[in-house]
């Protein structure tokens, strides 16, 4: 779904509840109180629900970034496009689907049945029909929730999903706060109808935070990782280190100088299945002649 460059020949047959844009836009009414607005009354009324104006506003920031247009008319453009490109999404992905449903791994209720889909169907839906996007999200959600699955799996840093998921979470958010704004009672909460609007930013959230769990999990698992084998190197260099001393100790008058025990010593350490430089030998045997007063040719 785009926010921009959206072009649509019809326009939805909505008659919006709460008026959008004087409840999101920057200094707007809305924005200055943080409640939404009530649309097409000659008198201000407006609904104070923090939680539904705070979903809200981050799905309309979303679809009007800053230097976008912003106007009822490109809303309807949005709604409306994203309604069909939402459609497709699911029909591209039919082979796939559809075997996971025949075998029974994945479970869809349509949201006029409470039968799940036996077969894959082909979605044809009316992009102007203000109900559309309860038809579609039980499909939608079947398709985000394999990504997200995948996406959890994944060691990759970069994430895979066809489609922007914020945008997603915004046109589910916009349609279902207008659904929900016409049956709120001003002087009562509603929590069951707040958790379907911000259901799907909680979800997009909800991921977040689980990701960026894992990522950290796998940050120390391989620092955990880094700091056991730095470990294991230091003891199989201290053993190869001691190997070397002990026998040199033993024979250092066979060798003319430090330098002819490095290179005698990297070959005998590869025999014992140790690999270091002569060099590094070398400096091992200066060292230990140091620290115990041994003078070398």
């Amino acid at each position: 779904m785009k926010s921009s460059e959206v072009k649509a020949e019809r326009k939805r047959p909505i008659g919006w509840v709460i008026d959008p844009v004087a409840s999101f836009v920057d200094g707007g009414p809305g924005h200055k109180d943080e409640v939404l607005i009530i649309a097409g009354l000659s008198r201000e009324k407006h609904i104070e629900r923090e939680t539904l104006w705070k979903a809200g506003k981050r799905a309309f920031d979303l679809i009007f970034p800053p230097g976008e247009e912003i106007s009822l008319d490109e809303l309807e453009e949005f709604l409306t496009v994203s309604t069909e490109e939402l459609a497709s999404l699911w029909n591209r992905f039919r082979s796939p689907l559809e075997q996971m449903i025949e075998e029974g791994l994945l479970v869809i209720y349509p949201y006029d049945s409470e039968e799940p889909i036996k077969e894959f169907r082909e979605l044809k839906i009316n992009p102007t029909n203000p109900w559309a996007y309860l038809h579609l999200e039980p499909y939608i959600f079947a398709i985000d929730s394999l990504f997200e699955q995948s996406n959890l799996l994944s060691e990759d840093e970069e994430e895979i999903w066809p489609y922007d998921r914020e945008l997603l979470g915004a046109y589910f958010t916009l349609c279902f706060l207008d659904d929900v704004a016409a049956g709120i009672d001003l002087n009562e909460e509603n929590s069951e109808a707040a958790g379907w609007v911000t259901f799907w930013f909680d979800r997009i959230d909800q991921f977040n935070r689980t990701r960026e769990v894992i990522k950290h999990q796998e940050s120390i698992r391989k620092q955990q990782k880094s700091q056991s084998m730095n470990k294991m190197r230091h003891a199989r260099r201290n053993e190869a280190r001691q190997l070397v001393i002990d026998d040199w100790h033993q024979r250092k008058s066979e060798f003319r100088s430090a330098e002819k025990a490095g290179n005698y010593y990297a070959d005998w350490l590869e025999s014992k299945g140790f690999e270091f430089e002569p060099r590094t030998i070398t400096t091992w045997i200066r060292k230990y002649a140091k620290d115990n007063g041994i003078k070398l040719r």
